[in-house]
């Protein structure tokens, strides 16, 4: 559970240092239905085993099957904000495999552009930082201890567990 709300924590962290002045969470779900959450109402956002709790500060919460969430997007409005979606930017893009042993690669990006990557721990502390000059270049992930990352992209924001 606490390594769930450092990875919160480290999501909001980068969302924080690429994002200004949002004031919604949305949450996508695998069926296309999405809640929307004033970021002045919440009082906090807890991850369980297989649940994101949302509570609100009138004490009411809401419950989202981890599994079912397809994004968390911060943004200004729903019509027109500035984004970052965790672990599926685009429909197309993913990180694999993942779970990883020893190495990522990036799957649904154009393979002719460069890449700015940063690895960042549940708790929010870069940890690799490097380019990538294209899309198919492996990432060796081998060193790092089990457990959850944010692996940052350009603009986009990914989830892998390292085993």
């Amino acid at each position: 559970m606490k390594q769930k709300l450092f990875l919160l924590m480290a999501f909001l962290a980068i969302a924080t240092v690429t994002l200004h002045a949002q004031t919604q969470l949305i949450v996508k779900n695998s069926d296309g239905r999405e809640s929307t959450f004033g970021l002045s109402s919440l009082r906090k956002i807890t991850f369980t085993d297989t649940n994101i709790e949302i509570h609100d500060m009138d004490g009411t919460s809401s419950l989202t099957p981890i599994q079912s969430t397809v994004s968390l997007k911060f943004a200004e409005s729903v019509s027109a904000g500035i984004e970052t979606d965790v672990a599926q930017a685009t429909p197309e893009a993913y990180v694999y495999p993942n779970p990883a042993a020893g190495y990522i690669r990036l799957n649904g990006l154009p393979d002719d552009a460069d890449y700015n990557v940063k690895i960042y721990t549940a708790n929010g502390m870069a940890i690799l930082s490097t380019v990538l000059h294209s899309a198919s270049d492996a990432i060796d992930v081998g060193s790092l201890p089990s457990g959850l990352y944010l692996l940052k992209v350009n603009n986009q924001v990914f989830k892998f567990r390292k085993l």
